[in-house]
């Protein structure tokens, strides 16, 4: 059986969250401390790599750090990042590691440091 991605209903603009999720990301935000809020206004990274592949990991990595505000902003990390979500990211799906998105200096993307 197919699974139908849920990221097609993600809004074109923050907050970004899935209709589907809202009411307990508020409910989990309105009590939470900062440090543990999940952040609205960043494009989500819920996976790296192929959608359809045959192994799966998942590890416990969620986060933020003030630096994701520029490093996940930039033009090119934002249209991987959402061509990643809707699965039409067929090139790199593995995208913190692309040089098309590493950029110059004055562009570094979120992988760098990886």
């Amino acid at each position: 059986m197919k699974l139908r991605n849920p990221w097609t209903k993600l809004p074109r603009k923050p907050p970004f969250i899935l209709p589907s999720d809202h009411a307990a990301i508020a409910a989990f935000n309105k009590h939470a401390p900062r440090k543990f809020k999940i952040v609205e206004h960043l494009l989500p990274v819920s996976y790296l790599g192929k959608p359809d592949a045959p192994i799966l990991l998942l590890n416990l990595n969620p986060g933020y750090n003030p630096e994701d505000e520029y490093r996940q902003t930039s033009k090119r990390f934002v249209e991987v990042s959402k061509r990643v979500l809707m699965h039409d990211e067929k090139k790199s799906p593995f995208y913190f590691l692309d040089a098309r998105i590493e950029g110059a200096d004055d562009d570094i993307g979120p992988g760098t440091r990886w």
